[in-house]
């Protein structure tokens, strides 16, 4: 919101301050009378989280650590891709998108905008409100349908890894852990491992390329694939691609 104005809790920008309008939700309003987050680790875009730390991105409204972000497509959701650090849907037209983003035809991800805000005024609507540059449904509950997720007052993609291993009380990264025998715990997620003797694991698989992937623990050789666990970044190791490139899955584009 512009200077002498704030975000009230219907989402919109007003003139004046917090002590008769009160704060969107997720926010207080504090002794200077600007709203502040009730969570310091509240977010609505990666830009609100410059302070948290090197590497950190506002993943489904929180400053997420690097380690905490996605490193490749199998930790995401069936029909998703891992797009610098988060889940992000794959599409081939506006029609797989969800409600308030379009298809990237480069990317072949929904990351666009359907209808791009820099407020909540610009949607045009009671029914919207503006999150990280895009229209989406406004939802005053915790309420949003499913895979979605509830950040300042809208109900927004969600974009978390889902990890299945190396959590808190469980086996490190390169062990087999919690994994099936045969398999490898790297970076929060179980992979098939192709070391020797098991060079021939990946055979008749979907992800049927025995690929060297380097992670905290060291070089270790798993079954992908050549869309996927590629070598050219990595959010969660620092390795970043060129500026204007998306990290899709290890490969930069």
């Amino acid at each position: 919101c512009a200077v002498g104005e704030t975000c009230a809790p219907d989402g919109t920008c007003k003139a004046g301050d917090c002590s008769k309008l009160g704060c969107i939700f997720g926010y207080f309003c504090g002794g200077d009378l600007t709203c502040k987050p009730s969570n310091p680790a509240a977010c609505g875009a990666d830009a609100d989280c410059a302070g948290a730390g090197a590497g950190f991105l506002c993943v489904n409204g929180l400053c997420t650590a690097p380690a905490d972000q996605c490193s490749d497509q199998t930790q995401c959701q069936p029909g998703h891709k891992c797009a610098d650090g988060k889940c992000v849907a794959s599409c081939v037209s506006n029609a797989d998108c969800p409600e308030g983003y379009a298809c990237n035809a480069n990317l072949s991800l929904c990351i666009n905008a359907a209808t791009p805000c820099v407020l909540t005024n610009d949607c045009g609507s009671k029914d919207l409100v503006c999150v990280d540059g895009a229209c989406v449904p406004r939802s005053d509950g915790a309420t949003c349908p499913p895979g979605t997720v509830w950040v300042e007052n809208g109900c927004v993609p969600d974009q978390a890894a889902t990890f299945t291993c190396n959590t808190e009380g469980q086996p490190g990264d390169g062990q087999q852990g919690n994994c099936a025998v045969g398999s490898i715990c790297l970076h929060h997620n179980c992979y098939i491992s192709c070391e020797p003797p098991n060079d021939n694991a990946c055979n008749g698989l979907s992800f049927n390329v025995c690929k060297a992937v380097a992670t905290s623990s060291g070089t270790h050789k798993i079954c992908g694939s050549n869309q996927n666990l590629g070598g050219e970044c990595d959010p969660t190791l620092g390795n970043d691609c060129p500026g204007g490139q998306v990290c899709l899955d290890g490969y930069c584009k």
